[in-house]
């Protein structure tokens, strides 16, 4: 299957989940309405689902709670419009993953705890205490 069109990934390979901004434009407006009406959706982050369901990673990875999220039908439908699917990221990055979704469960941390969690430590938002302590004794 050949993937064209894909979502925008982190620098793991994993899928950024949709943002107001990016449903707010659209590639194809036409196909934004729809005869479902505009009830909530479940999107998948990872599909489509027969390129997920060949292995048991793969499977477990894409049906992880932490790897859907609801939509608008409508949005729901615009992501599968100007989308084609999502590639596998790499399976050492799906295994670290569940692992690390597995600690987070146990914690019972929320989805939206999960990308605070996920900006502060990858990106750089995080301070060490003692380097805060140095600079203010200095400063």
């Amino acid at each position: 299957m050949l993937l064209e069109r894909v979502p925008e990934t982190n620098k793991f390979g994993l899928v950024l989940p949709p943002t107001p901004h990016s449903l707010s434009k659209p590639l194809k407006p036409e196909r934004r309405s729809n005869s479902y009406g505009d009830g909530s959706d479940r999107h998948h982050l990872y599909w489509p689902k027969k390129l997920y369901s060949n292995g048991l990673l793969t499977t477990e990875f894409r049906e992880h709670r932490f790897n859907s999220v609801w939509l608008l039908r409508s949005d729901h439908n615009v992501i599968h419009n100007n989308f084609d699917g999502v590639p596998f990221p790499p399976t050492e990055i799906m295994e670290a993953f569940l692992e690390e979704a597995a600690v987070l469960e146990e914690l019972d941390v929320c989805v939206r705890a999960v990308e605070m969690l996920d900006l502060a430590t990858y990106e750089g938002r995080v301070r060490h205490k003692k380097k805060l302590k140095q600079k203010e004794i200095i400063t």
